[in-house]
Order: C-alpha cells, then structure tokens, then sequence
C-alpha cells in the first residue's frame, strides 16, 4: 500500500504543477528506481484556465495617453472590444501576431471609465470570457472658450458669432466639425468659421442673419481633441436672437443717409463725412456701441493737441453710435452747416441732432451702416469692419 500512496501522490503533484507530459516515476514494488507505469494521464489531464492581465495595472488610473496592452496567459487572445461604459465608439487596437497580446492604438478620452471585453481561447482551444475595468486620468490641459452674443442677447442681424479659446487650437478643422449654428427649428445655418488667429474664430451665414429670429450656438467641446495634449472641457450651447434689420446706406457723393427697417426705407437724411485727407473708409460696417456723449478732440486724429493751434478742438458730442474702434462714429453735429453739400469731419458721418437722435434710439450693436463713395478701402483689421468686408471666397479659412 506504500508503493500505491506514492503513485497517487507523483501524480497529484504533476497535476498540480500544471505539466503536460508525465511526472517521473515513483520507485517500483521491488524497491528499485525506474519509470513508472503509471502518468499524468492515467489520472486526468487539467488544462489551466486561460486569463488576461493588463499592462499598466487597472488598479490604478490609467494616463489617458497611455496606450494599454492586455497580456494572455494559459491561452491565446481571440478578440477585445474596449468601450466607455457610459457607450460611445469602441477603441482601436492591434493583435499580436502569435495571439498573446493585444495593445490600445487608438487615443483614449480623459477621466473616462472603460470596460474590456475579452474572449480568450485555452491551450485545448476551449473558449473563454473575461473582463478588465480601468479609468483613466483627467486632463491636464483643457480647452474652454468664451463667445458673442451670450445667452438671451439680441443683436441685429450685422452681429457675427465671435469664439474666444483660451488656448491655441492647432487642429482647427477637425475642431470645426464640433462648431455649428442652428435655427429656431433645429436646422444648421449654412454658414463658415474665418479664424483670425489661433484663439478666436467667428461665423456668420454668407449673407446677413434674418431678422427677428433665434439662433443656437454648439461649441461641443467634450471628449475633443485639439492637440498638444489639449482636450476640450465641456459641451457648450447658447442662444440668442436677432432684432429688426436695420441697414442705412450712406453715400459721400450724394451726401446723403437712408435707412431701413427689414428692407423698407423710412429715412433719407443729409449727411456729411470726412473730408480730404480724412475720408471715411468705403464698406460694410457693424454698430460696436453707442453713448449719450463723448468727448472729441483735435489730437486724437492727429490734428492740434496744444489749445493755441489753429486745428484744436475740444468737444462734448451727442448721440454717438461707434462703427469702429478707431474713433468712427455717427453722430450730431449742430456746428456742420454743410450737411447735404460736403463732406467736412475728420472721419466720422455727421447727421443733424435731431437726425443723430433717433437713429440713437434705434440703433443697437450688430446693426449694419454700409459706405460708399469715398474712395478709402475698409480695414478688416477693425472690429467694426472685419467680418462683413472680407469677400465670402475667401472668408472660411
């Protein structure tokens, strides 16, 4: 009974230590050494389970730009599907060729929980499934912007949609597939985005907005990415909405201003605007602002800045409506005894006060005032003359 406990026990031992060949004989009845005529075989073949590990651990948070390998052991990987848990597209990934890894070449999202499934086959081509959860870690640096109009705003129908980024954006075109303009019914506004710099980019329809409407804008940022490590850091929609479409014409040679109310004129005013050497720039430009009063002097157009110079001004001027930040303004000028005859500011459209004064109080920003007839090119390096002077050929960049 000695010799038998010893075979049972060889053989336990050789199942135990998973091998797939018999264990070494145990000593014979007559007391000798020798192989045994009894193996593994004899007493069932155990066949470890096929399992899989990750590299690095998921245990822990994985760096969102790692790219994970799954390693099999006492088997081959079949297949993996990596998903978000919370659903969204499947990650991409590259099979060894012998079957005994599997690694991530896709880029994975930030702070994102992920579920891997993994059908493995055994050393006797028996199939199995297994699971791995893992997250990975936030990121570092994050896209956010900042826009106008805001939420509830209304302009008219001049007003451009202008995105402010708070970093650069490399890859501008695949950002722009997360950027969009929709209507009222939920429609995409045929529009394009012109950027005037690695941070800031505005969209407009080819032509003006309609008015009286409402607009939404959708700067989808979540789960974007922007490159140099830059991920976006939320969705972001608003709306606004536009008011009456109010365009006035003004035209030096003619000396005169008309404006319209959604395409129907209700004025035609005398006017004048810059003189020689000062003409008012030719184009298309968009209300910024308007104040009750400003002050206007000689030495901000480069004139007099001394009061004893023949050219020096100094002057409290009503019912300013701002076309450009480098000073154009429509505005009343009681002094300018030439409205309708000749042009004689420094710039600005002049209009008499009670003219100035109720375009004052109609007027709001993203109104459009288009020039004409005076000979000077538009500066589409001005806010107030950027967007709408820039030829649609050439407007998405």
């Amino acid at each position: 009974m000695l010799v038998r406990a010893r075979l049972i026990g060889a053989a336990t031992l050789c199942a135990g230590a998973l091998a797939f060949t018999g264990c070494a004989g145990a000593p014979g009845a007559n007391g000798s050494g020798g192989a045994s005529s009894v193996t593994a075989h004899d007493v069932g073949h155990v066949t470890p389970p096929a399992r899989v590990s990750m590299s690095p651990s998921p245990d822990k948070r994985v760096r969102w730009s790692a790219h994970p390998t799954l390693l099999a052991t006492h088997g081959t990987i079949a297949s993996v599907r990596v998903v978000p848990r919370a659903g969204g597209s499947a990650v991409s990934g590259l099979l060894g060729q012998h079957g005994e890894r599997w690694r991530v070449t896709s880029r994975l999202t930030p702070n994102t929980r992920y579920r891997a499934t993994v059908r493995l086959l055994d050393a006797a081509g028996h199939p199995a499934t297994r699971h791995l959860s893992f997250r990975t870690t936030p990121a570092t640096n994050t896209l956010s912007m900042s826009a106008t109009p805001g939420d509830g705003w209304t302009r008219g129908v001049g007003e451009t949609l202008q995105v402010s980024f708070n970093r650069p954006v490399s890859a501008r075109a695949a950002l722009e597939k997360h950027m969009f303009v929709t209507d009222s019914s939920g429609k995409r506004v045929h529009g394009g985005w012109h950027w005037y710099s690695d941070t800031v980019a505005h969209f407009r329809p080819r032509h003006f907005w309609p008015a009286n409407s409402t607009f939404t804008a959708h700067v989808d940022l979540q789960d974007v990415y922007v490159g140099h490590g830059v991920w976006g850091d939320r969705n972001h929609d608003w709306s606004w909405h536009t008011s009456n479409a109010h365009i006035s014409y003004v035209n030096a040679d003619t000396h005169r201003f008309r404006v319209t109310v959604n395409g129907r004129q209700i004025a035609d005013w005398p006017t004048g605007m810059g003189q020689p050497g000062f003409e008012t720039r030719d184009g298309v430009y968009r209300v910024l602002m308007k104040t009750h009063q400003t002050e206007m002097d000689s030495c901000s157009v480069g004139l007099g800045c001394t009061k004893s110079s023949p050219t020096y001004y100094d002057l409290q001027v009503k019912w300013d409506v701002r076309l450009t930040d480098s000073g154009t303004f429509v505005h009343a000028a009681p002094w300018d005894s030439q409205l309708g005859a000749a042009n004689t500011s420094h710039g600005c459209i002049h209009l008499s006060t009670a003219n100035a004064t109720r375009f004052y109080e109609m007027s709001e920003p993203g109104d459009i005032v288009i020039v004409r007839g005076t000979g000077r090119a538009a500066n589409p390096d001005d806010p107030g003359m950027m967007d709408w002077n820039i030829p649609w050929s050439q407007w998405a960049n």
